[in-house]
This record gives structure tokens, sequence and C-alpha cells, in this order.
């Protein structure tokens, strides 16, 4: 399920954030502006990691003069300054959490995405996933039982056929 994050007040954002394939490790951020071309830049993988890294830096330094300079994997170098650095951060966090752990599990740490009263989802095997290409029983679920995500202590569970 892709899923698209934006940044700016509403009827007044300037940028999106585009996660195509959840769980893949990347995202797209495209600058909206009215009176020039969309300009999209892609970030995976260590880049970013860093986007996220420097971004955090930059909307929580109070004093800072010059925009940061952000190198995509892919696209044009982002600049921003600090405003647009702390009005990006809370859309660029979901869109992070969602690009490297997936739907499944994006969607049981921010409930207002999900269906009421979602199945319990093993970390190891991805049983309890709604998206049955990503269940894979692995030899210690069937031995030991599923351990539930987002589920500290939580005993193991097992799915009865």
């Amino acid at each position: 399920m892709s899923m698209l994050f934006y940044a700016g007040p509403a009827d007044q954002e300037w940028a999106e954030i585009a996660v195509d394939d959840p769980g893949h490790g990347y995202l797209v951020i495209t600058r909206l502006e009215a009176d020039t071309a969309a300009v999209s830049s892609v970030f995976a993988g260590e880049r970013l990691g860093t986007l996220v890294d420097r971004v955090t830096v930059a909307a929580n330094t109070a004093d800072a003069q010059a925009p940061s300079t952000h190198r995509p994997t892919s696209g044009p170098v982002v600049k921003l300054t600090r405003g647009e650095a702390v009005e990006l951060l809370p859309a660029l966090v979901r869109a992070l959490a969602l690009a490297v752990a997936g739907t499944d599990r994006f969607q049981r740490i921010w409930t207002e995405y999900a269906d009421p009263d979602p199945a319990a989802l093993c970390v190891y095997c991805n049983q309890g996933s709604p998206y049955d290409q990503t269940v894979t029983i692995s030899e210690y679920c069937a031995e030991h039982g599923h351990t539930p995500f987002a589920a500290p202590g939580a005993p193991h569970f097992h799915v009865h056929a």
C-alpha cells in the first residue's frame, strides 16, 4: 500500500513524501511549487538515514542561518530552511517508518491507518499479516510459536488451523 505524506500548513503544502513500496527502504521527496515543475529526489538506504538525522538537527537548531543541504540517492539536492525542516520532520518520521518497516508494522504503530483490532503479527514470519505474500512460517515459529510485534513480554502465540 503506497502512501503520501505532506509538509506545510493545510492548503499550503510545499513538500510531498511518497512511499511507493513500503518496507523496501526508500522514499521520494517532491518539492511542490506552483510556479515551477515539481522536482523529486529519491532517498534510500544510508542516504535515507542521513536525511532523517540531518533534518532532525536542522529542525532543532534555533540559530540556523543557512539552509541545510541533503544529498539524495538520485535526483537533485534538497535544501531546507530551519522552518521547512520543522514542518517536514513529522511527515518524514512516519514516511521513514513505513519505508523501512513496511505496512504491517507501520499500521500497528500509527493505528489511525489500520483496521480496528488487527491480528497479532509475528516478528519472524509475519503470521497475522493481511498481506498473504509476506507470510513465511519459519522453523523457529513452528517449534516455539510466534513472537508478537509491539508486545514486549507478551507470550508466544500459536495459530490453530
